[in-house]
Parts: C-alpha cells; sequence; structure tokens
C-alpha cells in the first residue's frame, strides 16, 4: 500500500511541504496518481527518513506475564547488584583513606627515629661489659 503526501508526513513526522520538495529535488521517488496526488513507495520513503518513534515503538509485542515476571525479576536483581556495588565502592573508598592515613604515620616516625650517628655510637662502645656474677655456685668451680 502506498503512501499519500499527508500520509508519508505522519508516517515520518514532517510536513507536507518538505516531503514535496524532496519529491520535486529527486530525493524521494513518487508517482502521481489519476487525481494528481502523490503515491509513494514505504520502502522509498523510510530509506531517506526514518519512521517515527511512536510508530516503532506501537509495533512491538507487549510482553506476556511470564516474561513480565522475569523482568521484574531482573530489575530486582540489577537493583541489588547495584547496591552492592555502592557497598563496595564505599568499603574500598574507606580502605584507601585508611591506607593513607597508616602510610602518613609510618612515614612520620621513620623520618622521627634517626639512626645514631658515630659520636653517639662510641660511648656505648666504650663501657665495659659487666657480667652478673652467681651467689651460687656449682661444684666448686
Amino acid at each position: 500500500m502506498k503512501y499519500t503526501l499527508g500520509q508519508a508526513a505522519k508516517a515520518t513526522d514532517m510536513s507536507k511541504a518538505a516531503l514535496s520538495r524532496a519529491i520535486k529535488t529527486g530525493r524521494i521517488s513518487a508517482t502521481k496518481n489519476e487525481g494528481g496526488s502523490f503515491e509513494i513507495d514505504p520502502a522509498e520513503l523510510h530509506r531517506v527518513y526514518p519512521p517515527k518513534q511512536a510508530q516503532l515503538n506501537d509495533t512491538q509485542p507487549q510482553p506476556t506475564p511470564p516474561q513480565q515476571a522475569e523482568i521484574e525479576r531482573l530489575k530486582a536483581t540489577v537493583e541489588g547488584l547495584e547496591r552492592l556495588c555502592r557497598q563496595i565502592e564505599g568499603e574500598r573508598d574507606s580502605l584507601r583513606e585508611q591506607n593513607t592515613k597508616l602510610t602518613a604515620i609510618l612515614t612520620d616516625q621513620r623520618a622521627q627515629t634517626k639512626p645514631p650517628t658515630s659520636a653517639e655510637a662510641k660511648p656505648a662502645l666504650a663501657a665495659p661489659a659487666l657480667t652478673k656474677r652467681r651467689w651460687w655456685s656449682l661444684g666448686g668451680r
């Protein structure tokens, strides 16, 4: 079934004037009927101008009750997974913050503990080693 100019305008959401200009410039091929009006083949029209969105959505089949139940189950699963992702991201951010704080503490402690200089080490080496004497004797030694 071929479109008239008005039907073609409704099918593409374009004005009749714009379609008429497209026919005159040769962008769309159309034939004139005995009454003098244009007849446009739908395939030719939609080759250049896509069909309007409302028609595409109307032609899609509606889901059956089992399919609708499956869709609802999948939506619930997606929501649960999104919630889990947000929770994991929060935990990750908290662990990053904790890692940053602990790293700062460790680097601060390393800066405070300096290795002893040679002057500080000499008195410790020069001191005589004291040995503790036992007050009991082991077999008369």
